[in-house]
């Protein structure tokens, strides 16, 4: 009888470690499947976005070639991102000038956020002129020029010695984009009439930007006190 013990409790013995040792392998090879299967969804999950980066970066270098320096300086100018109102006056007082036209009677009429990302500025003024002739110049060129301008009505008044007309038209701008599409998001080749904008806008006269001339350091010349002090002075007096 105690012989059939010692059996069983070798048995039970055995039977435990082996079934410790079953347990073990079973969560061993549980957490390693798991592991592999994590490690091989990252690696996928990688090889798409590098895919996705690689698109993007064609689509980057196809538009350079559209996009360049002096085509985003026009963009830029074409809407810009602040009231453009000055800009516009500006460029139309330069166009007068250049097709000796006189400039009476400024008008502003501001209509901010017409929508979310656009603000526009009705401007309207009268102009004076000897020939038609200087009219059509200054009107082709201010709808070849920056910023963007739509006219609204235009009115002639003929006179004997001149020719007066009164203009309207719209200015406009928006604000620039705060933030940079995802690196997920998907991007699209210009289209063949965005690449037509684009150029006709860089064709057009851009306005000069101011700069703000450097000023040299002066030093101060120095400046007689008037407090301090007269010293007396003796004048020799001849008999």
């Amino acid at each position: 009888m105690q012989n059939i013990l010692t059996i069983i409790k070798k048995l039970s013995r055995s039977l435990f470690v082996t079934f410790v040792f079953i347990v073990a392998t079973i969560l061993v090879t549980f957490f390693s499947v798991r592991y592999f299967l994590q490690i091989s969804k990252e690696i996928t999950e990688n090889k798409k976005e590098i895919i996705s980066l690689e698109e993007r970066l064609k689509v980057l270098e196809k538009s350079a070639t559209y996009i360049s320096k002096p085509a985003a300086t026009s963009l830029t100018q074409a809407f810009p991102a602040e009231n453009t109102t000055i800009l516009s006056l500006s460029q139309i007082k330069k166009i007068a000038a250049e097709n000796n036209t006189v400039i009476n009677n400024v008008e502003v009429d501001i209509t901010e956020n017409i929508t979310e990302n656009l603000s526009t500025a009705a401007i309207k003024l009268t102009l004076e002129n000897e020939t038609i002739n200087d009219f059509t110049t200054f009107f082709t060129n201010l709808s070849h020029s920056l910023p963007i301008t739509s006219t609204q009505e235009i009115t002639f008044k003929l006179d004997q010695e001149q020719i007066e007309s009164r203009l309207e038209f719209n200015v406009y701008w928006a604000p620039f984009p705060a933030t940079l599409p995802s690196l997920t998001t998907p991007l699209s080749e210009l289209s063949s009439e965005e690449k037509e904008i684009l150029s006709l806008i860089d064709s057009y006269d851009k306005f000069e930007q101011s700069t703000v001339p450097s000023l040299s350091p002066t030093t101060n010349p120095g400046r007689t006190n008037p407090f301090e002090p007269i010293e007396d002075t003796q004048q020799n007096i001849e008999p």
